[in-house]
Formats: structure tokens, C-alpha cells, sequence
């Protein structure tokens, strides 16, 4: 049997870089440069899952310092967001992807008593 480790993060990135979303401390403007950090240097992670991502704020800054990685993007939610999964070319061959929502019904609904598409 071949003994093999793999290290998975899930980072929630608040990932909107305008004036009026930029959370202070936690906007993603200081969220992103320790993301990076984190994800290339501290953990090593062959796969990372992002949430509260958005595409036309966030994609090409995160591609550009995750070179090592390669993304799967998913749908856009009602808000713009999506909850990327960044994994590492040199560990991992995707041979399908697909959508699996958070919801009993696995359609894009809040449910639970979320407040969000999940």
C-alpha cells in the first residue's frame, strides 16, 4: 500500500477589495498577502478551497502568487462570490469536476438558516 499525505486549508479570503468592503484588519486587503503566505510557505498545502471569492476582484492576484497551483472556479453565487479550489498541478490530475450545494435539495438555496447560497 502506497502511504500517501496530502495537506488540505479552506481560507475565507472576504475577498471584495473595495473602499467600502475592505473590513479594516480583516478586509481582504490584509487578508490576502497572509493567505499567500500561509498557503505557500507556513502550510504547504497541496489543495486550498477559498470562500468569499471574487472573481473579477481576486482571480488573476491569486493566480499570479499561487503560480504552483491550478484552479477550479465554479459558479458565481447571487452576490458574485465563489469558493474556489486551488490545487497543486504536481499532486493532483483533475479528471471531472462538478457542483455539490449546500442545501437538502443540492440546488443553490440558502437552507439551514443560512443567509447565503451555500
Amino acid at each position: 500500500m502506497i502511504d500517501t499525505e496530502y495537506t488540505f486549508a479552506t481560507f475565507n479570503v472576504k475577498g471584495w477589495s473595495g473602499d467600502e468592503h475592505d473590513g479594516g484588519n480583516n478586509g481582504w486587503i490584509n487578508r490576502a498577502p497572509l493567505t499567500i503566505d500561509l498557503i505557500n510557505n507556513t502550510i504547504g498545502a497541496d489543495c486550498v478551497g477559498l470562500q468569499e471569492f471574487d472573481e473579477d476582484a481576486n482571480l488573476e492576484f491569486y493566480e499570479d502568487h499561487l503560480s504552483d497551483y491550478e484552479p477550479i472556479l465554479g459558479p458565481r453565487i447571487d452576490n458574485g462570490w465563489s469558493n474556489p479550489i486551488f490545487y497543486k498541478r504536481s499532486r493532483f490530475q483533475v479528471e471531472s469536476s462538478g457542483i455539490i450545494w449546500l442545501s437538502q435539495n443540492n440546488v443553490p438555496e440558502p437552507d439551514w438558516g443560512a443567509n447565503e447560497i451555500r
